[in-house]
This record gives structure tokens, sequence and C-alpha cells, in this order.
């Protein structure tokens, strides 16, 4: 059944994904080759002698032995001017041409511009287009086909290769497309050696160039300039750099003098000039300055051994070590552990290497000890890589930008509040980050019309345990029972399958479930009534209940209905409260909240006092859209009976279902509101409890204890205040997020987009990642049992896959295949979901559909994810 469904009965709008997929599969960052050592040459300004040092470095290895190449990603002013050819010429004078040619594999320029201006002024004056991909994917091919070609010597003592990769110009000088070289060449994460300036001011810009390295994650391994003792410029950047360490997790920062090259003699065109002549300078230089570049290449290959000793032991390292959240470490498999390097944009940079050969070592090291495992990990390394995961999950839904530049955007204002503030106690205090978030938070459009205050914590958990402390003291005063000391027990109304967080008290505000259970949680006690929620998926192409509640389908059936027939035809149709409010259904869901509500009281004698809602999309409870509808009932009848009402916006807050709130969808605004996860990009913790002039109000007193006696060490912490700052500014901007309504642009209306008339002015929502077609088209597919598709997150659940409890088979199954397809994804039990961030562009989100459509098709996949529970 399953093949003749992907052979002959897909929906033509799937085949279409597939196609798509497959013609952006070359689009993807490639991997990065570790079995030979490589170097990234980056310079403090033009004119400070990288060619020279790389040309000195490459004469170094011929001299060693060691097989080299020389690669300039763009040059300008070719070919009048080629960094290439002087390495070429340089080697071959001072290590000779018949070793030279043995060991110098290849000098190469691979993006030639003729002009000799900045890259992107070159490629703009040429009328062409060099895309930052297309610059990373041929150097990253280069240094696979120097592996490929050292790679029967890799397992000899000495067989090491070096590569060299000399930047143009400094550290934030533009490339051919414009962004800086530091954010450009981030995919590749090569070490590099930082070569600093020797002129007056050069103490400013090395410093500068290795500063602008830090904030890009791309610490050097070495810096080195050339120096006469004149202006001593390296004395005074080693004497700034002494305390590096510290801020290099232990790893110590070599900073060396080389002797300064004079210039070619008679002020000529210089060495390099038309031809690649070696001047007489420039050979003395060369033969004089060898035992120093001779050490210099010595410390360079050695760092590359100890960063390969470091990756392949991270995994056996950090199981014997670290407890992880939501792993059961009895049952991890020896290597799935994914050890992480770096991050590009939306994806990780994750050390691999050959897994037969891993496997197979990993047993040897059990038996060896320590001595076989070094061994295992240096033989290993003829296999070893970066490989690109694109981030799923949005590392547990916290990224606002798959985007390197805005990345950098974050990082910039986490450095600033670090640097002018790092942190300041809040009681009774002020600082700009978080006084101006807060002017953001109250006006914007996460608060505006409602909220008066903003109170910050560090978690979501914490968040919503302070917001239930606000919301039951705003529901005490207006009923007049504050001054009580005994009364009824104060209860939440929430919904089933719910999750407030992992902290005592906001897990007793959810139904039983595996999060809160006597084994996680023995004091759990569930204080509220938890309604069985009607949710709904995509399922054979229409809107329809996913589960019907028992209470519905009797309510149905009396009226002489079949609730299993309920359905609608969009998405728009879902949300278009208002025309649905009138509706028998409304009525049933009123009714049925109410009554349920007066039956808890009288039976257990507690007092409902807050509704906590998660609105519209339960994350953790697995990814569960609920009817919009059952939950605007539940705030009417909340309304009625004098409860507060909190939404929970940790997981839908900030944009992450199309409009800047989930309340927003339904249309009613809270008492209080919680927010996390995206409020910082994922650049720091930090939550923050938004609450109304009257819940404020409600802790008003003549004492300090009628005050909130709430508060964290790190509270309205600087820098994760700069970081909010900025995430929300990246968001709501429509420069910066270009899924953002912005009429009469192309392509970038929500309402058109959604196959609606176009809006009439900015709406303040982003378009949907996931095409509604094509959500319906995927939820005909008959290993599924429904699809949910709202914003940025995509939902599947797996036809007869198992338990939330129990896990699932099935899901590990698709996650492992998507790994594969470098894609990082999650399971919730039988639900296996993407959750993007709402700056991605949708031609990017369709990829990732298209290859969880391959891996849904794939026979392969089923079976292959054994003990995958572990993945990231």
């Amino acid at each position: 059944m399953l093949r003749t469904w992907a052979r002959r009965a897909r929906p033509a709008r799937l085949g279409a994904l597939l196609g798509r997929r497959a013609a952006a599969s070359q689009a993807h960052a490639p991997g990065v080759d570790l079995s030979q050592a490589a170097v990234c040459v980056w310079g403090a300004n033009t004119g400070v002698g990288k060619t020279l040092i790389s040309a000195a470095l490459v004469a170094a290895a011929v001299r060693g032995q060691v097989p080299v190449q020389y690669l300039k990603p763009v040059q300008t002013g070719y070919p009048a001017d080629s960094d290439a050819r002087l390495v070429t010429a340089a080697t071959e004078a001072a290590a000779g041409r018949a070793a030279a040619a043995a060991f110098l594999r290849r000098s190469e320029t691979l993006h030639a511009f003729t002009d000799p201006v900045s890259p992107h002024l070159a490629a703009a004056a040429e009328g062409r287009r060099v895309d930052d991909g297309e610059v990373v994917a041929a150097v990253a091919g280069a240094l696979a086909a120097f592996a490929a070609e050292l790679a029967p010597r890799a397992g000899a003592a000495g067989g090491r290769g070096l590569s060299l990769v000399e930047t143009a110009g400094g550290v934030t000088s533009p490339g051919p497309s414009g962004t800086l070289q530091g954010d450009l060449l981030r995919p590749l994460a090569l070490p590099g050696l930082l070569v600093g300036d020797p002129a007056l001011g050069g103490i400013s810009t090395t410093l500068s160039a290795y500063e602008s390295l830090l904030l890009r994650g791309q610490p050097p391994a070495a810096v080195v300039c050339m120096d006469d003792g004149r202006l001593s410029n390296i004395a005074a950047v080693a004497h700034h750099l002494r305390h590096a360490a510290a801020h290099r997790l232990g790893e110590g920062l070599p900073v060396l003098a080389l002797p300064l090259c004079k210039p070619p003699p008679g002020g000529g065109g210089g060495a390099g000039a038309a031809g690649g002549a070696v001047d007489a300078h420039l050979a003395a230089w060369l033969e004089a300055s060898a035992p120093q570049f001779d050490e210099l290449l010595a410390l360079l290959l050695d760092h590359h051994e100890r960063r390969l000793a470091w990756l392949a032991g991270a995994a056996r390292g950090a199981a014997e070590s670290v407890w992880w959240p939501f792993t059961q470490h009895a049952a991890l498999p020896h290597g799935d552990v994914t050890v992480v390097d770096g991050r590009a944009g939306d994806s990780w940079l994750v050390y691999t290497e050959q897994r037969a050969a891993g496997r197979q070592q990993a047993g040897q090291q059990e038996q060896a000890g320590q001595a076989a495992a070094a061994a295992a990990a240096a033989a290993g390394a003829a296999g070893a890589a970066l490989t690109p995961l694109v981030d799923g999950a949005s590392s547990w839904w916290t990224q606002t930008s798959g985007s390197a530049a805005l990345s950098t955007e974050v990082v910039r204002a986490v450095s600033c509040a670090a640097g002018r503030y790092m942190h300041v106690m809040w009681p009774q205090a002020a600082h700009a980050p978080g006084l101006e978030l807060t002017r953001a938070l109250l006006a914007g459009p996460l608060g505006a019309g409602w909220a008066a205050r903003a109170f910050f914590s560090d978690d979501g958990s914490t968040a919503v345990e302070v917001a239930l402390k606000m919301a039951f003291r705003k529901f005490s005063a207006d009923a007049g029972t504050l001054q009580h000391e005994r009364g009824p027990e104060l209860q939440v109304l929430g919904l089933g399958g719910s999750y407030h967080g992992d902290t005592l008290g906001a897990m007793d505000c959810s139904g039983p479930s595996p999060f809160n259970g006597r084994r996680q949680s023995p004091w759990y006690t569930g204080r509220g009534l938890f309604l069985d929620p009607p949710c709904l998926a995509l399922t054979g192409g229409a809107w329809r209940l996913a589960a019907t509640p028992g209470w519905l389908a009797d309510a149905e059936r009396a009226a002489g209905r079949d609730a299993a027939a309920l359905s609608w035809a969009s998405r728009d149709e879902v949300f278009d409260l208002p025309a649905r409010r009138g509706s028998r259904l409304a009525c049933v869901y009123e009714g049925h909240i109410a009554a349920a509500a007066a039956a808890h009281e009288a039976s257990t004698g507690a007092a409902l006092g807050v509704l906590l809602l998660e609105p519209v999309l339960q994350g953790a409870g697995g990814m569960r859209l609920v009817d919009p509808l059952f939950q605007a009932a539940a705030v009417k009848v909340a309304r009625a009976r004098g409860l507060a009402v909190v939404y929970d916006e940790v997981f839908t807050g900030c944009w992450r279902l199309g409009a800047p709130t989930g309340g927003a969808l339904l249309g009613a605004a809270p008492d209080v509101a919680v927010y996390g996860k995206l409020l910082t990009g994922g650049a720091a913790p930090l939550a923050v409890t938004l609450a109304s002039a009257g819940v404020f109000a409600a802790f008003a007193g003549d004492s300090k204890a009628d005050a909130l006696l709430h508060g964290h060490s790190y509270t309205a912490y600087p820098v994760g205040c700069a970081a909010a700052a900025c995430s929300l500014a990246i968001l709501a901007g429509a420069g910066t997020n270009p899924n953002l309504c912005a009429p009469g642009a192309p392509g970038r209306c929500a309402a058109e987009a959604a196959g609606r008339p176009a809006c009439g002015g900015p709406c303040g929502r982003v378009a949907a990642l996931w095409a509604e077609a094509d959500a319906a088209a995927l939820s005909t597919h008959p290993r599924l049992s429904g699809v949910v598709a709202l914003g940025s997150v995509l939902a599947v659940e797996l036809r007869g896959a198992g338990s939330y409890a129990g896990g699932s088979a099935a899901a590990a199954d698709v996650v492992a295949a998507l790994r594969a397809r470098g894609v990082a994804a999650r399971p919730l039990g039988a639900v296996v979901y993407l959750v993007l961030p709402p700056t991605t562009p949708r031609d990017a989100a369709a990829r990732l559909l298209g290859a969880l459509v391959q891996t849904l098709d794939d026979p392969a996949t089923w079976g292959a994810g054994a003990g995958c529970e572990a993945i990231i």
C-alpha cells in the first residue's frame, strides 16, 4: 500500500515538494573535512602581511615534507595581483622547485575580480553575483578534495597535510555579496591565525580584529605580527591578551613576534607584482625567518591534533559526567551523543566520524581503557568531519533567527550589556536594557492595550509560578477574601495535556502526565480541574477533531449528530471566532465548561481562582492544537465566574504561531501572561510575566508583607534584557523578518500568502512558514494520522505509533532518518515536529517539508531508529 501511494497516488503537491527538495539539496552548507589540518589566515587590516606569512608557512610545510595547499577564496585586482602566484613563487624560492612540486599540491584563487577594490564593489562593478554559499562550498570542496588526495597517507605517522585559507582585507571586510568575511566563513569553523598590524595604530586594529573574531565564535589559534622592535605592537597586544585563557575555556593564546620583511629594493612594484617575482628582501626574509615559521607550523599542526582529540573524546567524556535532561542514560547507545562544535545560521556544526570504525573502537575502549581510546581517536580522525545539521527544533524553541548576520546583532547586544553592566541587582533599580525592554513589552504587540507591569525571572516555569501568585492574589482581592486566614483551597482551571514547567508549583497546575508522575514528583497533587479539550488536526486534507472527548461525543449524540463529522475547510475557518462564537458548538463548549467547573467546586470544596491556558497550541503536551473556540469559551466562562485569566505564552508567544501572541488568536486579553524561549533569541535565559493594572493594584498595601515577595539573583539580568530587546526588534522589524506582513511588497503580505485579500496595512502578523495546501496534502499520507501546521510549527502524528509515555519506535525511526538527511528533529511520543525561527525564509521551510516527505516515503526509514531517543 505504502509503495503504491508513494509511486502512483501521491498528491501532485507532495511530488512538487520532493522536486523542490532535490533541486535545493546542493544549497545546504557542505561538511568540513577534519582529517587534514586547515587554518584560516585573518588580517587585522589590509596590507599587514597576510600573504607573506602564508607564503612563509607554506614554505615551512614544504621543508618539513608536509603536503600543503594554499587557497585564496576571493581575490581582487586579478590577474595583475595574485596572492596564489606569489605564494608559489616564494615557496619555490625558499624550499626549491623540486620540493615545492612534490608537496605544494595546489595554490589557487577560487573567485577572482579585476578591479583592485573591496570584493563587494568589484563584484558589483563586474555585474557578477557570488553568493556566500558559493564561496563556502568552493572552500569546503577544495578541503575535501585535498583530504581525498591524501587519504592513503592519513594513517601513517606524520601523514597530516595542511590547508591555508587566506582571507581578503580584514576580519570585517565585506565579501563579494557584502556579507562580512567573519560571518561569511563561519560555516567552515576553521581555526584561525590572526596577523596583527605592525603600523602605528596597529595595537588597536589587532585587538579589535581579535574581538571581532571572538564575537563570531572564531577564537584564533594564535596571533602573529611582523615586528622590528620600533613600535613593539605585538608586545602590547600580548600584554592585553595575557589572560586570554580565562575567556578561552582554559586554552592559552600564543602571541608571537615575527621578523619584519623590508619593502622591495628601490620601492618597485613589490613582491608578487606581475610575474610573481620574489625580490631580494623577500628572499632574505624567507631564509632568515625560517626557524620561526617552522615553529609556527608545528604550533598550528599541534593545535589541529589537540582539537581533533577533544572532539573525538567529547562524546565519551560527556556520557561519563553530564546528566542530560529528558534522557534515559541507562539506554544510551555508544555514539548517540551529538558533539556540536558551533552554529552557523540555522545549523549546528556536528562532529562526525566513520561510524563503522567508531562502533568497533567503542568496544576496544571499554576493554583497554584510556590508551585504546586515545589510539582510536587518532585512527578515527581519517573520517572526521564537521557536518551541518539543521536545528529543526530551534534548540528547544528558543531561536529567533537562522541568519548568521542577525545572530551577530544579538551577540552585539549581549556583549554591549555585559561590558557595560555585567549584572545589577534589580530591586528599586533601573538600567537601560531592563527599562527599555519593559517599555517594548508593554507598548509593543505583546502587552499593548492590557499590560501595565513587567516582572522578570529566569525561565518559563518560574515565570508561571510568579503568574500564579499574581493571579490568585487578584482573584482573592476581587472576591474580598484576601484577609481571610482560612478558606477554600484555591485551584486552577486548566486543560488536560498541558505543560507549564518542571518546578513543583507549575507541575501541580497540570493534570497527571509522565512529567509529574510519582517517579518524577512524589509531591505532585493536581491542584485544579483539567478539562479534556477538543483538539484539531489536518486529516485527509481537512481540519477535523484529532480525538473526540467523551463529553463532546455524548453531547453530539444526544443532539442526533456525530462528532466525528465535524470538519473545517481551512485554517481561516477554524480561527474565524467572530463567526463561530454564536454557533451551536460554542454553546456546547460553554455549557460543558461551566457545568464541569460548578461540579468540581461542589465535589471538592475548592475554589477555582485562575484559568491557566497555553493559547491554541500545547507544546510539550504533544503539539496539540486545541480548538480555539473551546479556549475562547473557557475565557468567557472564567470571566463570568470572576477567575483571573493567565496565558502561558512561553512556547506560543513572540510570533511563534503567526500572530504576536497566541492570545491574539483567541481575541481575548488576559490578566497575566508569561513569555520566554523566543524572547531572547537563544542568547540568554530570561522570562517575563506581564500583568494588568488590576493585578498590580492587588499587591498595594501598608506593609511589605502585602507586596509580591518573589525574586531571583538574576532578575532583569542586563545581558538577557538586551538580548530580548534585540530579539523582539528582529521579529517585529520589516527589514529583519522576511515573513512580517508588509503589504505592497511582493510576497510580504501574510493574508495574501494564505490566499486571502491583501491587508490594507501592516497587520503585525507573519506569514505561515508551511503552506496550508502543502500541509493538507501531507495529511493524506498513509503513515500519518494527523498534521498540525501553524505559524512556524509543523507536527505530524504517526499512525498507530504508541503512547506519549511509552515513546514511539516509529517516531524514533523518523527522527533518525531525518538526521541522516541533515535535519535534527524531535519526537514527542508518536509526534515528530519541526519548529523553526519565525524569520526563516519560506523556501527553507519548504525544503525541510520535502525532506520529511522523503523520509516518510523511504522504506529504509522504518526500523532504523533503534536507540535514537537520545538524539538531540
